[in-house]
């Protein structure tokens, strides 16, 4: 599973490339809260529900790479790091059992259906 890490062993441009300027600061947000909410459903939805695991993690490394080449290694991972601790918050707070079908009904909202199943 794609696993998330503050680390400087990740491939490609450390500094964002000169086409993401502060415009891009949205799209940036949405990317990796995506990245970190497919890792976290794979981590915390299984115990409960159907997940398709493979699924959740192709899309989140091809998300990865895309947004690496997009936003940079710096931009990116800070981006990860703050939506990997409000979700990770959220998450804890309500609890998987709830949190879970909040993510189904985002994921089906997005036409991405399937990616978390039926009630285990």
């Amino acid at each position: 599973m794609f696993v998330l890490a503050n680390c400087n062993a990740v491939a490609g441009p450390a500094k964002a490339p000169e086409a993401a300027l502060p415009q891009d600061a949205t799209r940036l947000d949405q990317a990796a809260r995506m990245i970190v909410r497919v890792t976290l459903i794979g981590r915390n939805c299984a115990p409960f529900y159907a997940v398709d695991q493979a699924q959740l993690q192709e899309i989140g490394t091809a998300l990865f790479s895309q947004s690496l080449d997009r936003f940079g290694q710096d931009r990116l991972l800070k981006a990860m790091n703050v939506a990997e601790t409000e979700d990770t918050a959220a998450l804890r707070e309500s609890g998987a059992a709830f949190w879970c079908p909040l993510q189904r009904a985002y994921l089906n909202s997005l036409r991405m259906r399937g990616l978390i199943g039926r009630q285990r």
